[in-house]
């Protein structure tokens, strides 16, 4: 997906210049917050980025929720973003992805309870 195939999601009929690192929100140039050469959509992302790691993106929702479940009742937390609740991608007809975080740190503990589940590919 290319960040200049949806419009702004806070600026309607503005071409995207990006998509938000972590949730994949389309913002065009006078909403990105950069750091360390990632564009965020809020400084809110932005500083969840810094104290979170991404596990995968999955391709539907309902995986990313299983993941999800699966993280947190083994001692994992986790939270996921989708990538469809952006009205300009829901317009787009875009496919639905999801993306799942832990907080910094957790990932190994996280890949390996999902390679033990047989969850990632």
């Amino acid at each position: 997906m290319i960040a200049s195939d949806f419009d702004c999601e806070n600026h309607a009929g503005v071409r995207a210049a990006a998509l938000c690192a972590v949730c994949l929100k389309p913002i065009c140039g006078d909403c990105a917050i950069e750091e360390e050469r990632e564009l965020f959509c809020e400084d809110l992302h932005r500083t969840f980025s810094l104290t979170h790691e991404r596990v995968a993106t999955f391709s539907s929702p309902f995986e990313a929720d299983a993941v999800v479940t699966n993280l947190k009742s083994n001692g994992v937390e986790a939270q996921r973003f989708f990538f469809r609740d952006h009205l300009s991608v829901v317009l787009s007809g875009q496919r639905d992805s999801a993306t799942v975080y832990v907080e910094r740190g957790k990932l190994a503990a996280a890949t390996r309870t999902l390679n033990a589940l047989q969850l990632l590919s």
